[in-house]
């Protein structure tokens, strides 16, 4: 009987993780929003929310860079 275990795929672990540097981003955007909808401080929030995913978006990538 094979071996149903799937092999090892590089390309999908970096697949996954460049979705994760994306998908941070708008996380955090949409978190900014409803807290700019909640306190009525509509640009602050969303920026910084962008800002933090974009701070941690550049992180990873460097951690993803340097792992190799």
């Amino acid at each position: 009987m094979p071996d149903k275990i799937p092999s090892k795929r590089p390309e999908f672990d970096m697949m996954v993780k460049l979705l994760n540097l994306g998908s941070i981003i708008f996380i955090l955007a949409l978190l900014g929003i409803g807290l700019d909808h909640r306190f009525q401080t509509l640009p602050l929030w969303t920026v910084v929310g962008i800002a933090a995913g974009m701070a941690y978006s550049f992180y990873e990538a460097w951690r993803i860079y340097h792992q190799r």
